[in-house]
């Protein structure tokens, strides 16, 4: 089976979307949908693919597509997917699903009623680091799960380090222990955004995010009450590409019409902390700085 794809946005990270999906058998990129001139023009000169369009509906009149993968803006994520969804699309939007929680519900009960796949680029799911960690955490290896600490720093300097970075971690933190969030309090410090959080099961969790680093950073500790785990995805042996993982289960997820890992569901959870965690930044309460 080969799947007739559409990428819609390519600005960085939608480039490496299209290099990645170009190098998979199981797709077919048969169109790209952006705004600007100059992506549709590196689309068609460098690429090679003639199926350039300015946005998701007019691709939609043009083609048969079987799928899509959304790599807009955050604010357009839900707009963009609401209308590949009622078009009878599977798709994987890159992370997050939505910019509130609400928006993310809707993308939810969407997918459910027009029986689509819905699957979010939540790329640290599916490299293999994590992979072994989720594993062992689940098989007892550590023992009762205590805490978690993580740190991601980039040097990219994008305004939203939440937005941005915190994805990776609250969906680690989802597939790790779904249990509720009982507590929660977030601040700045200096360019970081640090959160603390506590789950019914006992886990108390702290993340720190910035995008104004001096060098990058991207590690997390799990403690246990048999042992401590490090994830460090800037190791060079942590695995292959996980992008190419995450395509893999996007085509296995269309192929067999099963469950994909970081679907909407956890998409929306995901959501709807990143919204907890906003809150909390202006809260006058929350503008002490977080120590320890």
């Amino acid at each position: 089976m080969t799947i007739a794809l559409a990428l819609v946005g390519c600005g960085r990270w939608g480039k490496k979307l299209l290099a990645a999906v170009s190098r998979h058998e199981a797709f077919r990129l048969v169109a790209v949908a952006d705004p600007d001139p100059a992506a549709r023009a590196w689309v068609r000169e460098i690429c090679g693919i003639s199926g350039t369009f300015v946005e998701s509906r007019e691709l939609l009149r043009a083609l048969r597509l079987d799928a899509a993968i959304v790599a807009t803006p955050t604010n357009t994520h839900a707009a963009v997917t609401e209308i590949l969804l009622a078009a009878g699309l599977d798709v994987l939007v890159e992370k997050p699903l939505a910019r509130s929680a609400r928006a993310a519900a809707r993308l939810c009960e969407l997918s459910l009623r027009h029986g689509n796949i819905g699957m979010v680029g939540h790329v640290l799911r599916f490299h293999a680091a994590t992979l072994e960690l989720v594993r062992s955490c689940h098989a007892g290896e550590l023992g009762t799960l205590q805490r978690i600490s993580a740190v991601r720093a980039t040097q990219s300097g994008s305004p939203d380090a939440l937005w941005t970075l915190g994805p990776h971690e609250l969906a680690t933190l989802t597939a790790l222990d779904p249990s509720r969030v009982v507590s929660l309090d977030a601040a700045r410090d200096g360019d970081s955004t640090v959160a603390r959080l506590a789950l019914a099961s006992g886990l108390s969790a702290r993340f720190s995010w910035s995008t104004r680093a001096l060098a990058p950073l991207r590690r997390t500790v799990i403690h246990g009450t048999r042992g401590t785990a490090t994830l460090d995805e800037l190791d060079p042996l942590s695995g292959s590409d996980p992008l190419d993982a995450e395509l893999d289960a996007f085509a296995d997820a269309i192929a067999t019409r099963t469950r994909p890992r970081a679907d909407f569901v956890e998409g929306a959870r995901v959501v709807q902390l990143l919204e907890r965690i906003e809150r909390a930044l202006i809260t006058p309460a929350a503008r002490a700085e977080l120590h320890g």
